[in-house]
């Protein structure tokens, strides 16, 4: 027995060894599994219209507080406004819908994330400060943190680090789907940030959902429509705050 227990513990000494130094590797394996390579990330930047890009002929519109250029012609549609929830300006072809509510103009904290994901904000903050990433200020910087994670995010040797990993790709698990379909922009300047998809759903037209934040509090939801991804985007682009705009009626 005693050379039994001599001959077994320096094999427990090294599997012990090694489950200390790879303590992350379960976490990976889980990332793996559930999100591959973390290649798959459909991210992009881009910035906002600039008045110079502005297409010619195209004019701006404003509705519940977001401002933004598009063809001439929309009009607000009572009957499409009832069936999106929102407020519907359309010409028949071009489909732009301004959500507006308490819970989708609302703004949450770091915080208030955070509560979805089950850290805490010393986790956030000790992961920032190991991966050299900047703490979020707000939901927006928050999204975009979670929105650009890689595989160097990710360490082999921190149980800690990589469950971090694993519970901010939580927060959106569909950008890191290479099965996804749809695309996620992230569209800023110094006073609009926006969040955008856009959906490519079978046997319908695509369409783009921003999520635009404008001011330190307000936040706001716009879907997108014309037939055409590129429209989409530029008019997503263009989405700005509507002061100093004139309100549509």
């Amino acid at each position: 027995m005693k050379r039994l227990a001599q001959a077994i513990a320096p094999l427990l000494i090294l599997i012990i060894g090694l489950a200390i130094c790879f303590q992350g590797f379960s976490w990976q394996l889980r990332v793996k599994e559930d999100y591959g390579s973390l290649k798959a990330n459909s991210l992009t930047v881009k910035d906002t219209m600039k008045e110079e890009d502005i297409p010619e002929g195209w004019r701006e519109y404003s509705i519940d507080g977001i401002a933004f250029w598009a063809l001439p012609g929309l009009k607000y549609d009572e009957k499409e406004s009832e069936q999106r929830s929102g407020t519907c300006y359309t010409d028949g072809s071009t489909y732009v819908t301004v959500f507006t509510g308490e819970n989708i103009s609302e703004k949450r904290s770091v915080d208030e994330c955070l509560n979805d994901t089950g850290l805490t904000a010393a986790d956030l903050r000790w992961f920032c400060t190991r991966t050299l990433k900047p703490y979020p200020l707000d939901e927006f910087e928050f999204l975009e943190l979670c929105a650009e994670l890689s595989p160097t995010d990710l360490d082999i040797h921190s149980y800690k680090q990589s469950r971090i990993v694993y519970s901010l790709l939580e927060f959106c698990p569909q950008l890191y789907d290479p099965l996804n379909n749809f695309r996620v922009d992230i569209i800023k300047d110094k006073n609009t940030r926006m969040y955008a998809m856009t959906f490519f759903e079978e046997a319908k037209e695509p369409y783009i959902l921003v999520t635009v934040y404008t001011g330190k509090n307000n936040k706001a939801s716009v879907c997108i429509s014309t037939g055409s991804t590129g429209t989409d985007m530029e008019i997503a682009t263009s989405l700005h705050s509507a002061e100093g705009a004139t309100e549509e009626k």
